[in-house]
């Protein structure tokens, strides 16, 4: 979509009056708009062409009336006041504001009179007030700065001496003026020219002098030298004064006045936190940011604001001022006096509000018009709405939110909108980006204005942050890209980011990670890509000399050339829609096909086009209108494609108190649909289950809603499900596709409907996994959901045995908590311990305890009793640190008699190792072989379970031969 509007830019003095100066600023959808100067003057209204046939099924929106809008004081003379709003208005001693003379409010004053300059046929033309008397005459060439009652002053440039000089011209005689170096003027009226000298001196300073010379020349007057801080200041013309005020642009404007015969008469400082609105007679000064404040001589006195009244725009007269006021209820002009007095209110006329920018998204007209009260200086916030195309005022879908304070504009597309305003904290010149989604507005970003949205994906400029600081978000806020400094021509399709960068065009995947080929460079081009516009794989843009030129978006190819001056321009579904000044036309993007003139009526950057629909907002009457594209060029007939997925979690929890309970996609695309089906399939690929919506609107599917169970209503098991979208669009083009126009729409998800087991995984014996008695502990999640994670609870717990025989279980102690599955646990030899874990998953859920596990620290070798010849061999890989070697056949080792419920022998195994006999309560029970090609230390040589009870072990060396002679027994084992 396309959007238009002006930005306060100053306010300067022609003639005694202050007059609006404007810029336009602009923005565009998946668009980069150009300007030209044709633009720019119809923008201003200097041009009014008029309407032509129109597309014949072309329907005018219905205009809302605005009964509290903001308008500008134009003119005060005598006891008449002209206003300016979306026409002009006129109030005769205090009488009721009524419609005068013109529809065309851009009129400036001149003084006692008013102005306007028809930039195509070059004609000033003058308004009395009072009569609406017309009077028109041909400008001479030049640049014109200045409208007195009875005569202009031109900028000349002499080629030959090189220099800059002024000619005011008063009924076709030409007074020439010479200006002195850095010297231009900088105000007139009906009895002098203002010059304006800025000066560098030689410590760096600056100094600007004002000067006041006859129009038709004469002596020169010097009225005084103030100091210059920032830009130049302002200045107003009064019969006996000049009145200039100069703000530094933070907190304070000091206003000087000269008398017109020379010689300062009055310097005064005023608080300005916000850019200053003001006028001034003879007599006083008006000073508006935001509070208002009037100055007398040398003294400033604040202005009493009726309740619940902002005051805005001023207009001085002889014997006062004109303020417009806003608030609810309370809009109107009001009347300041010299002394400070504000008069009664002459209340706001109804007038009909044209909208200030429109977009079209899957069939209804989204726009914003200033309806309602201003809240400061002459600004109106605009009001938000979509409706059907042809729906009445009032049918309309209005939203709880404000696009703007002063200037802004919003950008509708799939059921979201994105809102920008101009003022935010710190005033004037911040910017704040929020995103409605219908229900909630949610605040996305500070400092930035919005360049491009497609789908739930928003291009953000953020002011002052770099020299090309592009951001890319999504609706719920999400960072998705930061393009590099420099970046320009961004443009979005649904996930499919456009910018050039270096001299490159890149076009980037948001909905992938980046790689080596993502982004992708489309190549070097020669060409300008100044304003660029992409649908699907076509972009169109103007390589900013004479064409707009047709590309393949993953080529780079160029598919089609126009001759052409575009002030913006929109690719859509096999269409090009661009506008030269006032003319909206279309072209296929086929080169050598003629464009089509859609009318010659539409303002220059409030238009929008989508499929084989066009909205314009006309220039010469503001009214929106909607028609149809011709039926030869072929637009709108791709399948619908998808822009965008969102509110889709890794993993979702359907029957978790306090979680999200369904599983609900939001699908953006391109058109909307009669119909839609999405189908769910398990991991087996089997349909567990089969969401149905009817109609969309928006061209989004908000409705397909999960809750895990089937569609007998069962709830389904952890795992990783499937889904897809099919569907009929509305228009019959066909079934929705991926945003390639082929691909099938679908997509996966993980559900988690199962608290998470865990299981201890540690070793039986501390000796298997570590040499001393700090042994490392393990457990594990079983079978997880996936997607989740996981986080554990160890609980410890100390068995011993009475020397009776009793098993006493200690209680249990925390041990361990987090994530980590292991940890070390430090024990004496000859004690067991048992452990038990459970596990939690991101959801908060908690599974039961497992099986307890139990953990032994065996007996040291050196508590064995020994018989025949053993060493004691230190080794720092046995447990404990030792080990007892023989070589000696029959050498034996036996423990004392032990209350237990399993034996376990522990010892190296190596390759001069010979059997070991081992027997229990003296009966021989195993015959193990020691041999092992190499050393390995802490082995199981021999684990059996017994009949709890006391119980002795004995074991004992029986070599095989002198090359295998050796025992090597390192710890016992005894389970409890």
């Amino acid at each position: 979509m396309l959007i238009y509007l002006a930005k306060l830019n100053a306010i300067w003095s022609r003639g005694g009056a202050s007059v609006l100066i404007g810029v336009i600023v602009n923005r565009a959808r998946r668009a980069t708009v150009f300007f030209t100067a044709a633009a720019v003057a119809a923008a201003l209204g200097l041009v009014a062409t008029p309407a032509v046939a129109d597309p014949p099924d072309t329907v005018a929106v219905a205009q809302a009336a605005a009964t509290s809008t903001s308008m500008i004081p134009v003119l005060v003379s005598g006891g008449t006041t002209i206003v300016a709003g979306s026409q002009l208005y006129r109030s005769v001693d205090g009488g009721p504001l009524t419609s005068f003379a013109t529809s065309d409010p851009g009129w400036a004053s001149s003084g006692t009179k008013l102005y306007s300059v028809d930039g195509a046929t070059n004609q000033l033309t003058r308004l009395d007030p009072l009569t609406g008397a017309k009077t028109s005459e041909l400008l001479r060439d030049g640049a014109l700065d200045f409208v007195s009652d009875d005569g202009y002053l031109l900028g000349q440039y002499d080629s030959v001496q090189d220099v800059l000089y002024s000619e005011y011209v008063q009924s076709g005689v030409v007074y020439r003026h010479d200006r002195a170096t850095d010297t231009s003027p900088c105000a007139l009226d009906a009895t002098a020219i203002i010059f304006c000298q800025d000066k560098t001196l030689a410590d760096g300073s600056r100094t600007l002098t004002i000067t006041s010379v006859p129009p038709k020349g004469g002596a020169a007057t010097v009225l005084g030298t103030v100091p210059m801080v920032g830009s130049r200041p302002h200045i107003n013309v009064t019969p006996s004064s000049v009145v200039l005020l100069a703000w530094d642009y933070a907190t304070t404007a000091t206003v000087y006045r000269f008398s017109r015969s020379g010689g300062a008469l009055s310097k005064v400082t005023v608080p300005t936190p916000d850019y200053p609105v003001w006028a001034a007679n003879d007599t006083a000064t008006l000073v508006n940011s935001p509070l208002p404040h009037l100055i007398t001589g040398n003294t400033v006195s604040s202005v009493p604001v009726p309740s619940g009244v902002a005051l805005g725009y001023i207009a001085a007269g002889p014997s006062g001022f004109k303020v417009w006021g806003s608030g609810v209820g309370v809009s109107g002009l009001y009347a300041v006096s010299t002394t400070g007095a504000v008069g009664p209110r002459v209340a706001s006329p109804a007038v009909s509000v044209g909208p200030t920018f429109l977009h079209l998204n899957a069939g209804r007209l989204w726009g914003a018009d200033q309806r309602q009260d201003a809240v400061r200086l002459g600004a109106a916030p605009e009001t938000v709405w979509s409706r059907a195309l042809t729906s009445p005022v009032g049918s309309e879908s209005v939203f709880p939110a404000k696009a703007a304070f002063w200037y802004g504009f919003d950008f509708a597309t799939a059921g979201r909108t994105y809102l920008e305003t101009g003022l935010g904290s710190p005033a004037p010149d911040a910017y704040d980006v929020t995103f409605f989604d219908g229900q909630t507005k949610t605040y996305m970003a500070h400092g930035s204005g919005i360049i491009a949205a497609s789908g739930p994906y928003v291009g953000l400029l953020n002011y002052g942050a770099g020299p090309s600081a592009y951001t890319i978000r999504r609706a719920d806020g999400a960072l998705l890209a930061t393009l590099p400094d420099g970046s320009s021509s961004v443009a979005l399709f649904g996930s499919r980011l456009l910018y050039s960068y270096s001299g490159k065009l890149y076009i980037r995947d948001l909905s992938a990670a980046t790689s080596a080929t993502n982004p992708k460079s489309l190549g070097m081009w020669s060409d300008t890509a100044g304003a660029v516009s992409m649908w699907g794989d076509r972009l169109a843009y103007f390589d900013g000399a004479s064409a707009i030129k047709v590309r393949d978006a993953r080529t780079g190819t160029v598919t089609g050339s126009l001759t052409a001056q575009p002030d913006t321009l929109k690719v859509d579904d096999g269409i090009v829609v661009f506008n030269e000044g006032s003319t909206l036309k279309a072209w296929n993007g086929v080169s050598g096909s003629a464009p089509v003139v859609i009318t010659t009526d539409s303002d220059p950057f409030a238009w929008d086009v989508e499929g084989a629909k066009v909205a314009w907002v006309g220039n010469s009457d503001q009214q929106a209108r909607v028609g149809s594209l011709p039926a030869t060029l072929n637009a709108g007939k791709s399948k619908p494609r998808l822009l965008g997925l969102m509110g889709l979690p890794s993993v979702f929890a359907p029957n978790v108190s306090g979680q999200s309970t369904t599983w609900s996609p939001q699908i953006d695309l391109t058109k909307n649909l009669s119909s839609w089906s999405l189908v769910i399939k398990n991991s087996a690929g089997t349909a567990v289950r089969t969401l149905t919506g009817g109609t969309t609107t928006n061209a989004s599917i908000r409705s397909a809603i999960w809750d895990g169970k089937s569609g007998a209503g069962v709830l389904q098991p952890n795992g990783s499900y499937t889904w897809t979208l099919t569907g009929v669009a509305s228009d019959g083009s066909g079934s929705p596709v991926g945003i390639d126009g082929t691909s099938v729409i679908a997509g996966s998800l993980r559900m988690a409907t199962q608290a998470p087991s865990a299981a201890m995984t540690n070793a039986a014996l501390a000796s298997s996994v570590s040499a001393t008695t700090t042994a490392p502990v393990t457990w594990k999640a079983v079978s997880p959901a996936p997607g989740t994670t996981t986080s554990f609870e160890v609980q410890a717990r100390v068995v011993t045995v009475s020397s009776t025989g009793t098993r006493t279980y200690g209680a249990w102690t925390a041990f361990s908590s987090g994530t980590a599955a292991s940890k070390p646990y430090v024990a004496t030899a000859s004690s067991v311990r048992q452990f038990r874990v459970r596990a939690k998953d991101n959801f908060g859920r908690i599974g039961s305890w497992s099986a307890v596990s139990s953990m032994l620290w065996p007996t040291d070798d050196r508590s064995l009793t020994k018989s025949g010849a053993w060493a004691d061999v230190t080794s720092s890989s046995s447990w404990a640190g030792t080990v007892r070697r023989s070589a000696t056949s029959g050498a034996a080792l036996s423990s004392s008699a032990v209350w237990t419920s399993g034996i376990s022998v522990i010892g190296m195994k190596a390759a001069n190792s010979g059997r070991l006999k081992v027997y229990v309560d003296g009966s021989l029970k195993a015959t193990v072989d020691l041999y092992s090609a190499s050393t390995v230390y802490r082995q199981t040589l021999w684990s059996a379970p017994v009949t709890y009870g006391k119980h002795t072990v004995k074991v004992v060396l029986s070599p095989v031969s002198t090359a295998r002679a050796y025992a090597y027994v390192d710890a016992i084992g005894f389970s409890r």
